[in-house]
């Protein structure tokens, strides 16, 4: 169920768009160079079940969240001489409804929560007032308006000159780089990795970073990724502890491609590996890193083993399934909340190191193609300590070449004290224990590319 002014939102930039058919903007083509502007606007309306959590805590009096977001992301893109290429992307994001008043409140003192101890532990566990670990040397984002119930957002997320030598292709900006072959769990992605719930996963958040690549032979690669992060915002030195300097190195054989990585990331020494195997019709994948202890960060690995596989059938299904070994997560669904309130946890969290409370999970997910406009997919996360699953439906409908709708939800169920289930909290009030959960979602969103 979503109010209707996100529905209204909706219609109105279904009609607007669907009046004009999309075009690609090519603003310069000729033998030395080509310049284009391209982009998206996308409107997603959202409602969030809360299952009492909210309302029992005294931080919210209703059961339901609705919110509406409108995001429009527009870039220019040079190509000049055959060897450089110029971009910049920049976005704007217009937020409105009750996460965002709920996000403001808590962030303001304004919620009659039961006691500061367990809004504090709610903030942490629902990812309300958690900061951003930012882009990392150049402050280019900003918001403009920041109100109970509006905030816009804009930021510059692509910023990169790159230039191509021959074998040696060398980028420096704001940009991002992608290492592993993981889809719902990739240990080895070093740069913004995405949650496994994470709806959209388009493009990941750029970081300022220098990115090295050599092409050794035909089937031979080795990449070096550097990224600083600023100390403090007020002196804007580099914090080196905190900033990153990897090195990747590829070779193929065969059906087979084996990555070594390992450098200094984000505050930890880590090294690891990840392959591809094409198995007959199927693929193999995985990808395993180990991190050594430094401060208060303990010495962990995590590991991901998937297959992949596209039947040869009339709806062009395709089966996922990934299995992943979690060494920051807890086997005792009962050390849950004590894991979630380290700060170490918080941090590694944050940096995307882990996004789960359990050691071990596994998900599967089936694809199938009912109609050439309209995707079926359906994934499955379950956490093998608890039972907890996560499940989450979705239907994708192409209306245009350029104009994309989508719906779907996630559910989370599970016994008390589980991963998906929820986490009981003593708040020592009168509200006695609430049951901490992450909250069902059901969406819609329209896409217009440009």
């Amino acid at each position: 169920m979503i109010r209707g002014r996100a529905c209204l939102v909706l219609l109105i930039l279904f009609v607007v768009i669907s009046a004009s058919p999309a075009r690609a903007v090519t603003l310069v083509r000729n033998s030395d160079a080509q310049v284009r502007l391209f982009g998206y606007v996308k409107a997603l309306g959202s409602a969030q079940d809360t299952w009492d959590t909210l309302r029992l805590a005294g931080l919210a009096d209703q059961r339901y969240l609705f919110d509406d977001t409108l995001r429009l992301r527009a870039g220019i893109s040079a190509f000049l001489w055959s060897k450089l290429q110029l971009e910049c992307v920049a976005q704007a994001r217009a937020l409105s409804g009750d996460s965002i008043k709920l996000d403001y409140d808590l962030r303001h003192g304004r919620t009659q929560a039961a006691t500061a101890a367990a809004a504090g532990e709610l903030s942490a566990l629902l990812g309300f007032g958690q900061s951003s670990s930012g882009s990392g040397l150049l402050d280019m984002q900003d918001t403009p308006v920041d109100e109970r119930k509006f905030k816009l957002e804009d930021r510059i997320d692509r910023l990169s000159a790159t230039l191509y030598l021959g074998p040696v292709q060398i980028k420096v900006g704001r940009s991002t780089v992608s290492w592993g072959p993981g889809l719902t769990w990739n240990p080895t992605d070093i740069a913004s990795p995405f949650s496994p719930t994470s709806l959209d996963r388009e493009e990941k958040v750029g970081v300022d970073m220098l990115d090295v690549s050599v092409g050794l032979g035909a089937r031979g690669s080795l990449e070096i990724f550097a990224a600083p992060v600023e100390h403090d915002e007020h002196d804007q030195q580099v914090d080196c502890e905190q900033s990153a300097l990897a090195g990747r190195f590829g070779l193929g054989a065969s059906d087979v491609d084996f990555n070594l990585m390992g450098g200094w990331i984000y505050g930890q020494g880590r090294a690891g590996l990840d392959f591809t195997w094409t198995a007959g019709d199927g693929l193999v994948y995985g990808g395993g890193v180990g991190s050594f202890e430094y401060d208060d960060l303990p010495a962990f690995a995590n590991a991901m083993l998937g297959y992949t596989y596209a039947f040869n059938l009339e709806v062009n299904p395709s089966l996922r399934v990934e299995a992943l070994y979690n060494g920051l997560g807890e086997i005792d669904p009962d050390k849950y909340l004590e894991l979630a309130s380290r700060p170490w946890y918080v941090a590694a969290a944050n940096r995307g190191y882990t996004f789960n409370l359990g050691r071990y999970l596994t998900a599967a997910s089936l694809n199938i193609q009912p109609h050439p406009l309209v995707s079926l997919s359906a994934t499955a996360i379950v956490n093998l300590n608890d039972g907890s699953v996560l499940a989450w439906p979705q239907l994708t409908w192409s209306i245009l070449s350029s104009l994309e709708l989508s719906t779907g939800m996630t559910l989370m169920r599970g016994p008390r004290n589980s991963e998906y289930g929820g986490l009981e909290i003593d708040t020592n009030s009168v509200y006695g224990d609430v049951l901490v959960r992450q909250r069902d979602l059901a969406y819609l969103y329209l896409r217009y590319d440009f």
